[in-house]
């Protein structure tokens, strides 16, 4: 079963025992909890499968005479994956590999062909002497749970940028948004948009920033500001864990016994969960051997 954070609240509600009179356990105390159990235990555990879940990317303008472009906020730990040159027309690219800077002379310039990191910067080599962009692959950070009285699920105008829907009273221009997945693993579909125009029913985008090809697959997508979803991004089938292991602090904080066995039990169910996902895909992995071995006749 897959749900809302309006169903993980009352699914953590009924895993704790919680009668509704526990007010030191309201929605934002419930929702900070799975935060932290996401952040600390599930997306943690994802991203160490190394199977690229949460892999996006983001293009940077590259100056001329500049070599310092920051990494993406957004990223985990502020962490890349990889990153690549395109040329102005972003119909060429190619991969700048990890280099020590110290081969390059400190003034020299060309067409960048490595990179190296200095805090939270990324440094091309050769310093560039034509534009371009930087295309940054990275790990972004799953978003942080809110209610979903405060999202937006799009009812049409995929097709042309103008997303109708009923906007939160309190959404104006002046914020950042992304569109997220209401299918499994509720994945981040475009992110920190900037809105021409929000309406009473409608929300409007620049068309080539939504990804609207995806958005008319037939799935349902919502509207939110940016960094936040009402979806926990994680495969449908470890939801249940996530309520679980969420119930498993309050039992602690309410100084019930049995919280221990239920949180090891919790977290053995979450990782023979992980343990599936790897591989992403499931197939068979034939070895190939040359024509005059003897061995192909066995695989």
């Amino acid at each position: 079963m897959a749900y809302s954070t309006t169903s993980l609240l009352a699914r953590i509600r009924t895993k704790a025992a919680l009668s509704g009179q526990e007010s030191q356990f309201g929605d934002a105390v419930l929702l900070d909890l799975s935060d932290q159990v996401l952040s600390e235990e599930i997306t943690t555990l994802i991203r160490g499968i190394n199977e690229d879940y949460y892999i996006t990317s983001k293009d940077l303008a590259v100056t001329v005479g500049r070599n310092k472009y920051p990494i993406p906020s957004r990223s985990a730990m502020g962490r890349i994956h990889s990153i690549y040159l395109l040329n102005a027309a972003k119909d060429s690219s190619l991969l700048l590999k990890y280099t020590d800077q110290r081969i390059y002379g400190v003034d020299a310039s060309g067409n960048p062909e490595g990179h190296t990191i200095e805090d939270n910067s990324i440094v091309l080599h050769p310093i560039p002497s034509i534009a371009g962009y930087l295309r940054i692959y990275y790990e972004y950070v799953p978003s942080q749970l809110v209610a979903t009285s405060a999202c937006m699920p799009i009812t049409g105008g995929q097709e042309t940028g103008i997303l109708t829907g009923t906007p939160p009273g309190s959404w104006t221009t002046g914020n950042r948004f992304d569109i997220v997945s209401a299918q499994s693993p509720y994945e981040l579909v475009s992110s920190d948009l900037t809105a021409s125009e929000v309406a009473g029913g409608s929300i409007t985008f620049t068309l080539a920033d939504i990804d609207s090809l995806r958005l008319q697959d037939g799935g349902t997508y919502y509207v939110t500001i940016a960094g936040e979803t009402c979806f926990p991004m994680i495969p449908s089938q470890m939801h249940y864990c996530l309520a679980d292991l969420v119930a498993c602090h309050i039992l602690e904080r309410l100084g019930d016994e049995g919280f221990s066995t239920s949180h090891t039990t919790a977290h053995n169910r979450l990782v023979n969960l992980a343990n599936s996902l790897i591989t992403r895909k499931k197939s068979d992995q034939r070895l190939f051997y040359p024509q005059y071995s003897a061995l192909r006749y066995f695989s």
